[in-house]
């Protein structure tokens, strides 16, 4: 089996990608770079007519090159609802867990190797582990303290179940971040800096190699993809690329289901108005967009707070059902050791904010084409709080957030900027969430797998895309539902899954892996 893998963007070995230093201070020199993607909805009704920005990474490891670091896993009614949803056990929590563990190399592995793994590509370390070299914030402690003496559990683990207060574990060693380009860096396939290429046996890495579409032979068979070499310039010549056997697209929840539009498979009325002829009508394509949605409530300290240098900034979280009684968390709430704006959500400041954030919507969105023009951006539409649960859901999470918020300010002398103390109706505290709700950065669900009889899913259960052969979809646009906590653990996972996938048809078909 030989791998060729098309990266649209450049290298990650660049500081603000590889440190956790001063994390915040960095990140806007990523955000809008050539190594962002740069994405962003419409103009959405139920956030006063704001369009939010989506940073995406187009660059190598994707979205995990510049995320906050947050290492957790689902809860188990999560993924045995993707088992349920696919009819196969295999997408269950038991039949996902292995790749989970497979995929870290985490510090708890010993003790718990039924839980964690020890042999994976990503290092994990916890923030009070010697491996990281950086003890969690006081402020921190103090919001896990706070909200376990609420009456919520303590958590001494996440990938072990979301429900209560704890430390965030994180995809990082020795301050450094440990994307999904450690695969590569594993088997010496990962391009170094300035370089557009690397090769490690039978895998070849191309940077700057933006797929424009997949091609199909007459029997809508996927025999390759249209490249264009320098994703930097749209004037330059595109070739083509033949593939043996599958084309896999890895591009996530808006770049995926983009080039499955642009390359005829999708809904064919949309497909017919932008004059690509139709490979399959597969309306589903760009269609159940779900997302995570919070809103910062932000505190300024009199005696200021330095986050530790090597701190991923978002230290802590709770997970809590609002709902009560059994069932799945409903609201998360993450804790962040610097003083956020709630508009854009950069640090201005020294203080701490909490963001109590919407990890099941009631609504979902789309994703269209604008153009046949690949390089033309599509038109995303999130539906953010169009169902008035959603801001019943949130508004909830501010009062419980409150607090815990007047908890910490009697250990840590300050107080609420945002939303003030001016805000305290109902509707006061809805038009703020109105106002300043924003992503957390984790849309999903636009390629969905699903059922024969789900007519939006767009994969069945081995990733195969519906209505032609030899094509298949890897990464969160794929989560048959999404799940309810930070998803860059589930991305590798799904990943891992999708490799075995690949693995055992090539088998069966008589090939050799080595």
């Amino acid at each position: 089996m030989k791998v060729l893998l098309l990266e649209a963007g450049e290298d990650d070995d660049v500081p603000e990608i590889q440190t956790a230093v001063d994390y915040f201070g960095k990140v806007d020199r990523v955000f809008t770079s050539d190594r962002d993607w740069g994405h962003g909805t419409e103009s959405e009704p139920g956030l006063d007519g704001r369009g939010l920005y989506w940073p995406r990474g187009k660059v190598v490891g994707g979205c995990s090159s510049f995320n906050t670091m947050v290492w957790m896993r689902p809860d188990r009614e999560d993924l045995d609802r993707w088992g349920e949803l696919l009819q196969d056990r295999s997408w269950s929590y038991a039949g996902m867990l292995p790749y989970f563990r497979r995929a870290e190399t985490h510090p708890l592995a010993d003790r718990f190797p039924e839980i964690h793994g020890k042999d994976g590509p990503i290092s994990v370390a916890r923030l009070d582990h010697e491996q990281h070299n950086c003890a969690a914030h006081e402020v921190t402690r103090t919001f896990v303290d706070v909200a376990c003496a609420s009456g919520e559990p303590r958590n001494e683990d996440f990938g072990a179940g979301l429900r209560g207060a704890g430390i965030n574990d994180v995809n990082a060693a020795n301050g450094r971040r440990c994307s999904a380009a450690a695969y590569l860096r594993r088997v010496g396939a990962c391009p170094a800096s300035g370089s557009h290429s690397a090769s490690a046996e039978n895998l070849e890495v191309r940077l700057l190699s933006q797929t424009t579409r997949v091609l199909f032979d007459e029997n809508r068979h996927a025999i390759g993809v249209e490249v264009c070499e320098d994703a930097h310039a749209e004037g330059t010549r595109r070739r083509r690329i033949r593939a043996r056997r599958e084309v896999v697209i890895c591009g996530g929840a808006v770049n995926s289901p983009h080039l499955l539009l642009l390359s005829g498979i999708g809904p064919a009325k949309q497909l017919a108005e932008k004059g690509i002829p139709v490979v399959a009508d597969l309306p589903g394509v760009g269609e159940g967009l779900q997302d995570h949605l919070h809103v910062a409530m932000s505190y300024r300290l009199r005696d200021g707070l330095q986050p530790h240098p090597q701190s991923n900034i978002c230290e802590g979280s709770l997970f809590t059902r609002l709902a009560g009684g059994p069932g799945p968390c409903d609201l998360q709430v993450h804790c962040g050791t610097v003083f956020f704006e709630p508009d854009g959500f950069y640090p201005s400041g020294e203080g701490f904010t909490l963001t109590p954030t919407l990890i099941h919507t009631r609504t979902s969105g789309s994703l269209r084409l604008r153009s046949s023009d690949p390089f033309e951006k599509p038109e995303i539409t999130a539906n953010y709080l169009s169902d008035a649960a959603d801001v019943e859901q949130l508004r909830k999470g501010i009062q419980l957030v409150r607090k815990i918020g007047r908890g910490m300010l009697n250990r840590h002398e300050g107080e609420e900027v945002y939303p003030g103390p001016a805000v305290q109706t109902d509707g006061e505290i809805d038009a703020y969430i109105r106002k300043y709700a924003n992503t957390v950065y984790h849309p999903a669900c636009t390629c969905r797998a699903g059922p024969k009889d789900d007519p939006l899913a767009v994969l069945d259960a081995e990733l195969r895309v519906r209505g032609v052969s030899g094509l298949r979809v890897a990464d969160a646009s794929a989560m048959p539902a999404h799940v309810g906590c930070n998803t860059n653990a589930t991305c590798v996972a799904l990943g891992e899954k999708a490799a075995d996938l690949l693995v055992s048809q090539y088998r069966a078909d008589g090939g050799v892996v080595s």
